[in-house]
């Protein structure tokens, strides 16, 4: 079905995904801030208090400032210099008491009216704009006696800012995630439209609709297979072959291995090989199939295979009706062609008024018709089969080929009841008619003879021609279907020979040389031998 034909409303398939993605991706962006904003306040005062910690214990640490708060009077100079250094890489206020609690040095101060007041205990108990360490730091001396206290601070607009930043930071990321994943829902939605050959999943759906309802009505059964000979699809005739070939009706036959129901040899075969192959007989649990079995191939190989199955005999019983018909239709076509011939001449002798002549003629077409239809009968008990091989004397007579039954040559009555005259008809026409062609190329001395001859346990059939003979090279291959050397639409009839023959479980041979022309000889089993075997 053409794309254009289906008409699908609603929205495109690149369409909905990005919708979906920009729904999910806004959903999380806006929750991740709300409750990255509502915590990330106490998460940086929780980090910068134990900053403040650190700094607090570096600085009890340092000797420089032990040895400074230890001199009297107090080495401020060397306090500024190593609190002041640690103010500047942290960014920290720091609060420097001696052991009196007396303030000795303020470092990088955020608010020096509320520093300037005593003692320690007031400075711990500082409200508002700044955040500092839990408590004041003792600093000791190597005998464990206090020499001094610190307070390290940070600014409570830090906290704030920092708060601040982080929310920014990951609201921007949010959006360049949500543009990024927009993006991708667009490209992969496109790459997924691109591997449903162009479709709308909704297109796709109808179309495979429209498929299975096909498949259904069609008479030959389908099935498919994927590259590891798993079922994956099949009709309801192919349903109704399994069911017919005494399988588990209503059984669910997809994801299961072909191996279940037939070998896989020949699909194994096929798909090695990556060559269809035509009219293979596989066994369906007793039942035999014809299959036609050709590769499913993309750009990247044959990832399976498509399986069409027939019964077998109702494709001979038709093949067999159909030949049949169309060896009677020659048969018929030729007669009625030389009997328009005989009233031609009949009607000029009339016109002319040459009666004599008139009455020879007719006593002559008669008594040649007369001697061909007693040769036939007298030889030839089935009155189908008779009538059939005289209508091939008069298309023999149309090619200009004398043809003939040998003396030999006998179809006794009860033979009818022993192998089947159809089948014979369609052989024998076949084999008559390859030898007719064969024999337009000679100018002249045109000759085919027929022999029908039962024995015991089996019927003999020959045909001979004096035409140009079959090298070896081409005996082997003439009963291939669709091998010529005739041209287009030629390269049928011995290969339906052999599958007819095949079918009685005959054989046949060739022998052909320049001298002797060609002849075919076919032996058929009898019925009452094939029952006995």
């Amino acid at each position: 079905m053409s794309k254009a034909k289906i008409k699908i409303k609603g929205l495109k398939l690149y369409q909905s995904i990005s919708i979906l993605v920009f729904i999910v991706i806004l959903l999380s962006v806006l929750v991740n801030s709300y409750f990255l904003t509502r915590q990330m306040g106490s998460m940086v005062s929780v980090r910068l208090g134990s900053n403040a910690q650190k700094i607090s214990m570096t600085i009890v640490g340092n000797q420089e400032i032990k040895e400074a708060l230890s001199k009297k009077p107090i080495d401020e100079a060397a306090i500024n210099r190593a609190i002041g250094a640690i103010s500047s890489a942290t960014n920290s206020s720091i609060v420097i008491f001696d052991s009196r609690e007396n303030i000795v040095g303020i470092f990088n101060s955020t608010n020096d009216s509320m520093l300037k007041s005593n003692p320690l205990s007031k400075i711990s108990e500082l409200p508002g704009n700044m955040f500092k360490s839990n408590k004041a730091e003792t600093i000791f001396d190597d005998n464990h006696k206090p020499l001094g206290y610190v307070i390290v601070a940070f600014p409570e607009n830090l906290s704030k800012d920092l708060s601040s930043d982080a929310v920014d930071l990951i609201q921007v990321t949010g959006i360049i995630g949500l543009a990024v994943g927009i993006l991708g829902a667009v490209l992969l939605s496109k790459q997924i439209k691109h591997s449903l050959s162009g479709y709308e999943p909704k297109e796709l759906a109808a179309i495979l609709l429209e498929r299975n309802i096909l498949l259904d009505t069609v008479e030959e059964g389908i099935i498919t297979v994927d590259a590891d000979m798993d079922i994956y699809m099949l009709n309801k005739r192919a349903k109704e072959l399994l069911s017919k070939a005494g399988l588990p009706e209503n059984t669910d036959w997809e994801k299961k291995p072909f191996k279940t129901i037939a070998d896989d040899t020949i699909l194994v075969q096929v798909s090695k090989n990556n060559k269809p192959l035509d009219e293979q007989t596989i066994n369906i649990n007793g039942l035999e199939v014809l299959a036609s079995i050709s590769p499913l191939q993309t750009a990247g190989g044959v990832n399976g295979l498509l399986i069409t199955l027939n019964e077998k005999n109702t494709v001979q019983e038709m093949a067999k009706r159909l030949s049949g018909v169309t060896n009677y239709a020659d048969t018929l076509r030729a007669q009625t062609h030389e009997f328009m011939n005989k009233m031609h001449v009949i009607k000029g002798l009339i016109y002319t008024n040459n009666l004599a002549e008139l009455k020879k003629y007719i006593s002559d077409i008669t008594e040649d018709s007369n001697e061909d239809l007693k040769d036939i009968n007298s030889k030839i008990h089935n009155p189908v089969l008779a009538a059939f091989l005289f209508g091939k004397k008069s298309r023999a007579q149309e090619k200009l080929v004398e043809f003939s039954l040998t003396e030999e040559c006998n179809f006794p009555e009860e033979m009818t009841e022993k192998v089947d005259v159809h089948e014979l008809i369609v052989i024998i026409g076949n084999l008559l008619e390859n030898s007719f062609d064969v024999l337009q190329k000679k100018k002249d001395d045109r000759l085919v003879n027929l022999s029908i001859m039962p024995y015991e346990d089996e019927l003999l059939i020959q045909v001979e021609n004096n035409g140009e003979a079959i090298s070896k090279e081409n005996i082997s291959k003439i009963f291939i279907k669709g091998y010529t050397t005739k041209g287009a639409g030629h390269g049928f009839g011995l290969a339906l020979v052999k599958q007819h023959l095949d079918s009685l479980h005959g054989t046949i041979q060739i022998e052909s040389d320049e001298l002797n022309g060609t002849e075919f000889t076919i032996e058929i089993p009898l019925k009452e031998d094939l029952k006995n075997d």
